[in-house]
């Protein structure tokens, strides 16, 4: 049985609590990733998308030259750990509605990122599953 530390995506990206919003976006822009964990020396303080920057920010006509990271992204971060089994991962994805899990070690610390898209590339049926109970 694949646990998350099997299919998880090892290299994340951070910043820090305090770095703006459009320093975030450049930082998506250039790894081409809608998602970036918010934190510090590896402990999750937040998660903040593409969508929080304009959602959170831009459509309520923010500068995101001026707000901070800290002021629009999740901070209940919904995570796994790196020996969670698919079906945990899945689980914890359709009861929150979400796409994406950062994957924390025995010490609690970052060590990866798990999305739908890799439950899928190692088990279609269940990533397959996951995308329908979520929409």
């Amino acid at each position: 049985m694949s646990k998350a530390k099997d299919i998880m995506r090892h290299q994340t990206f951070t910043l820090s609590p305090e770095d703006t919003v459009f320093q975030a976006a450049e930082k998506m822009k250039d790894k081409d990733v809608g998602i970036i964990v918010v934190g510090k020396e590896h402990e999750v303080m937040g998660i903040l998308t593409d969508r929080d920057i304009v959602v959170r920010c831009v459509a309520k006509g923010k500068d995101p030259h001026e707000t901070k990271v800290v002021d629009i992204m999740s901070s209940a971060v919904v995570h796994c750990m790196e020996d969670d089994s698919m079906e945990n991962i899945a689980k914890k994805m359709i009861d929150e509605h979400i796409h994406r899990l950062p994957v924390l070690d025995q010490h609690m610390k970052l060590c990866g990122l798990v999305s739908v898209r890799n439950l899928c590339a190692k088990n279609h049926e269940k990533g397959g599953d996951v995308v329908s109970k979520i929409r």
